[in-house]
């Protein structure tokens, strides 16, 4: 028994992960209507969002891989729940691991978009582009520009001159 919940557990935390690299829906993620490819030795993860109609884009990034590689490369293997299930699991996973949080699918798509926005520093649009949206409002949802983003973003005047004078 207690190996099947670790095996159960332990598909869920995947599932998690490799949502919150790719930043797809969970309705989206459960009907696998997305596709593989690779473009210039990057794979990147294609589909078209159900509730918006609009096409999504992205590079999967090696977390994301990994758990790819561990399912043997293919979307048919990746673990599909429902999402209220999916929910009720990883509110399970949050307890056991004491995350002050209750991760969710939807935080899953949430860490996302702050991840692309604040982290890797994309712009507004292509993480829109990467979730599928229609418009940028719609990103307020998901993200808000942390001071971290600005901290990095914004040069020194010094910079700017330099820059300018070349």
């Amino acid at each position: 028994m207690a190996e099947e919940t670790a095996s159960r557990l332990d598909r869920e935390r995947d599932a998690f992960v490799f949502s919150s690299f790719m930043g797809m829906h969970h309705c989206d993620y459960t009907k696998r209507k997305y596709w593989l490819e690779e473009i210039k030795g990057a794979v990147f993860l294609k589909g078209i969002r159900k509730k918006t109609k609009k096409p999504f884009a992205l590079k999967l990034l090696e977390p994301a891989l990994e758990v790819l590689k561990k399912y043997g490369g293919l979307i048919e293997n990746l673990p599909i729940k429902s999402n209220q299930k999916r929910n009720s699991t990883l509110k399970e996973i949050s307890t056991i691991c004491k995350i002050p949080i209750a991760i969710s699918t939807k935080i899953a798509r949430k860490t996302f978009a702050n991840m692309a926005l604040n982290v890797m520093l994309l712009d507004e649009g292509d993480v829109a582009a990467c979730l599928g949206l229609t418009t940028t409002r719609s990103l307020k949802h998901y993200a808000k520009i942390k001071e971290q983003r600005l901290a990095k973003r914004m040069t020194s005047w010094d910079y700017v001159r330099e820059r300018d004078a070349a």
